[in-house]
């Protein structure tokens, strides 16, 4: 008779261990993904149960997991809960809980933490004096808040006085944004905020769009490229839903549908190079029904009613009423939000799946790579978020031959949406060391992989894996006093995982003294 994998490793527990019972345990469902926003070569989400992930580049302490090494995978942002925004700045990420405070980590230099100091942090640390928060904004080096009493407070760099205090001074923590500026413009009924390249938009009551910072590339729209120290109405712009502001220009989404673009505009002067001009805002051609917009430092993507996701702007058409028109990006349809980053964009489905293309130096892309998936000719790249789960032990026994000890454990778990991984772990007593194989054979249909390592004294040492004649996965290593074996399942591709196929993995421990 022929006995199949599964079958004849659940033989050989069985005769180990006896008749087993194993408890049933829910499988634990998908987490979808809320929100997303990129920086300049990191990625952040916040996942439907208030937790925060982040991957790409990691200098500056930006992805919030307690070190400084890059991920090209998502990570989950250390001690943040009960989040409903996030925002990403140049090399810092923002978090708003709900309980209306806000919270900041990485890059610190200009005080953009808000915490009062310029040290950077790896993990979030709390804004200084500001609560009752209901949106965030994070530029290249500043933030805005806007808050229930519809005030807007600025921290960071004020180089070209985006913080609106007038003053051209960095704050560390929140300064409130003059209400009325010198010459009598008031700042009122606001219910949007946008923070771009030392550039500050907020979106009014009355659909008008207000701006102050730097207007270096034209991004304030008025005509000249000086810097506003006042409050200063874009013009052409009335019946706006939306605003967004990039590094060289901005938009906004008006009620209609359309989409109006202004600043990063250049002419070529006589000795061949280039400089900006300072055009109104002027309506994009050929793009309507537009839902949501998102500006990038060298383009512009825009998702329409009917799920689809457009783009323009690449080599430098920004802020050019006669550029090309917007492009469609293949391969994306039923997107219900957009994000950009410096150069990479960020999609999310209406299943609650998130999708990623554009530049992927640092892996800001989360697919596991650093291979650019260039725009519009390549399919974006579905992105995984990866999460733990802990194995639960089903049975354990020990007997004594020949003078030595053994203990043997049987665990299991699910594998119940794509990157999740298990793990689990054993450590010798005190005084003892010891051999320990680790054997998993993966469900049928599906393709598991094991993966053993020797952790302590800051070392990880990982072993090899092989493979018993029936198939089942195995790998040993020996444990010395003070380290740990470490075991961990994950699926080979995104499409190996299940809500109900258990996975077993039995321990095998030989003690070598005890």
């Amino acid at each position: 008779m022929k006995v199949n994998r599964s079958l004849r490793f659940m033989v050989i527990i069985c005769l180990l261990f006896g008749l087993i019972s194993v408890s049933n345990i829910a499988a634990a469902a998908e987490i979808p993904v809320q929100q997303v926003d990129g920086g300049r070569f990191h990625s952040i989400v916040l996942q439907s149960d208030g937790t925060v992930w982040s991957w790409g580049n990691n200098w500056e302490g930006q992805l919030g997991d307690g070190t400084k090494e890059g991920r090209v995978t998502p990570v989950q942002v250390k001690s943040l809960t009960d989040v409903i925004e996030v925002a990403a700045g140049n090399w810092y990420s923002l978090a708003l809980k709900s309980d209306g405070t806000v919270w900041a980590w990485g890059d610190n230099t200009y005080g953009q933490l808000g915490d009062g100091s310029t040290i950077d942090r790896n993990t979030p640390v709390q804004v200084q004096s500001l609560d009752s928060v209901v949106a965030i904004a994070a530029g290249s080096d500043h933030n805005l808040a806007l808050k229930s009493d519809g005030t807007v407070w600025a921290w960071g760099s004020n180089y070209e006085g985006q913080l609106g205090d007038w003053t051209g001074i960095d704050h560390h923590t929140p300064v409130k944004v003059i209400e009325t500026d010198s010459i009598g413009q008031k700042l009122d009924s606001v219910v949007a905020i946008a923070a771009g390249n030392q550039l500050s938009l907020v979106l009014k009551q009355d659909g008008t769009v207000w701006a102050w910072g730097s207007n270096g590339s034209g991004q304030i729209g008025t005509g000249n490229l000086y810097e506003s120290m006042s409050l200063t109405q874009v013009p052409n712009l009335k019946s706006v839903s939306t605003v967004a502001a990039g590094f060289f220009q901005c938009l906004a989404l008006k009620n209609d549908g359309t989409v109006w673009e202004w600043g990063g505009g250049q002419k070529s002067e006589s000795d061949g190079s280039y400089a900006y001009v300072a055009d109104p805002p002027f309506q994009v051609h050929s793009l309507n029904s537009v839902a949501a917009i998102a500006t990038a430092a060298d383009h512009n993507v825009a998702l329409k009613e009917d799920g689809t996701v457009w783009e323009w702007g690449y080599d430098q058409q920004l802020g050019n009423e006669s550029a090309d028109p917007p492009v469609q990006v293949q391969g994306l349809g039923s997107i219900v939000s957009i994000a950009t980053g410096d150069r990479h964009n960020l999609a999310l489905k209406s299943d609650g799946t998130l999708w990623a293309w554009g530049d992927n130096e640092y892996g800001q892309l989360g697919d596991g790579t650093t291979s650019e998936r260039d725009v519009p000719v390549d399919v974006p790249v579905q992105v995984h978020l990866n999460h733990t789960d802990s194995f639960h032990l089903s049975d354990s026994k020990s007997n004594e031959s020949g003078g030595s000890h053994n203990e043997y454990s049987l665990y299991y778990g699910y594998i119940s949406s794509p990157g999740l991984e298990l793990s689990g772990s054993w450590s010798p007593p005190e005084g003892s060391r010891a051999i320990v194989t680790v054997s998993m054979i993966s469900p049928a249909g599906l393709d598991y992989n094991l993966s053993l390592a020797t952790v302590g004294g800051g070392n990880r040492s990982p072993a090899e894996t092989g493979e018993y004649p029936d198939g089942t996965e195995f790998s040993k290593v020996e444990v010395p006093e003070g380290y740990a074996a470490e075991w961990k399942v994950k699926g080979q591709s995104g499409n190996d995982y299940s809500q109900d196929e258990k996975v077993l993995v039995y321990v095998a421990i030989q003690y070598v003294n005890y």
